[in-house]
């Protein structure tokens, strides 16, 4: 076991003869693997696969007391030597892999990383003058939300797609937004997914009569849209799956609208129908 008057270098030595021995219990040498399964998922990186690890959240295991009786068995490690940074990051391990020089090479890039990220992040949450967008879509031709609720979607009733645009060109996003000082449409994000959910009046009459000639006995639900603001986000930047989905109206072989649309719909509190 290691003690608080051991150096670095001989608890990292430590754990890796522990480990070496069948036991993960004071070592925790994880790598995340690339593809988390229900969480966070990582494996022993002196030990190969043997001591596979399943996370729920950073220090919840769902590990059985039976199964820490095991060895080697998997355990949720509190040595303090664990960096949390995009994923999980044993920097015991990275000092064993990296010569000095390496590791400090190592961290001046991933300051210079984190610096550029959270420059992306600042440009991105001031991407849009908020308020003269404001004062644009309140004098603008107003831009609609448009819903299609089907009785046709298979074992449920009622279903309801919030509908969206695919192919917003830049030149049309731009008309919609005032950017602010030194920033551009590289700049707006998730923004610009709110915006693809937006439709003109025009749009809109075409929607009634395609959907009318194609989904008969669906109905459409159209409700005045807001301007779009920095932490906005429209439906299709959401992530889908469990439930939620997205369907491709535009792929249908007789679609005939001039812009192309898409449908987000969600079927976690649907009632099932026949």
């Amino acid at each position: 076991m290691t003690t608080r008057n051991q150096t670095p270098g001989e608890i990292m030595d430590e754990r890796e003869r522990v480990a070496s021995e069948g036991s993960c219990k004071t070592c925790q040498y994880c790598e995340p693997l690339p593809e988390p399964v229900r969480g966070y998922v990582a494996q022993c990186a002196i030990q190969g696969n043997v001591n596979a690890i399943l996370f729920t959240s950073l220090f919840t295991s769902l590990f059985t007391s039976e199964d820490l009786e095991r060895k080697a068995f998997p355990y949720i490690c509190d040595c303090g030597w664990c960096e949390f940074h995009h994923s999980i990051i044993c920097q015991a391990y990275v000092e064993r892999v990296r010569t000095p020089a390496e590791q400090r090479e190592f961290l001046a890039q991933r300051a210079i990383e984190e610096a550029r990220e959270r420059d992306e992040r600042r440009r991105e949450d001031t991407c849009l003058d908020e308020q003269k967008t404001a004062e644009l879509w309140a004098k603008s031709e107003p831009r609609y939300y448009v819903d299609l609720v089907t009785i046709r979607y298979p074992s449920y009733k009622g279903v309801t797609f919030d509908l969206f645009h695919t192919e917003m060109s830049d030149e049309e996003i731009c008309r919609l937004v005032v950017f602010a000082d030194g920033r551009t449409i590289n700049d707006l994000t998730y923004p610009r997914s709110h915006i693809e959910q937006t439709f003109s009046k025009a749009e809109v009459r075409q929607f009634y009569e395609y959907f009318s000639q194609h989904y008969e006995g669906d109905r459409l639900k159209v409700k005045r849209a807001g301007p779009p603001s920095n932490n906005c986000i429209g439906v299709g930047a959401y992530p889908v799956g469990g439930g939620t989905s997205f369907y491709t109206f535009s792929d249908a072989e007789d679609y005939s609208l001039p812009f192309k649309v898409w449908g987000f719909f969600d079927l976690r509190h649907c009632e099932p129908g026949v």
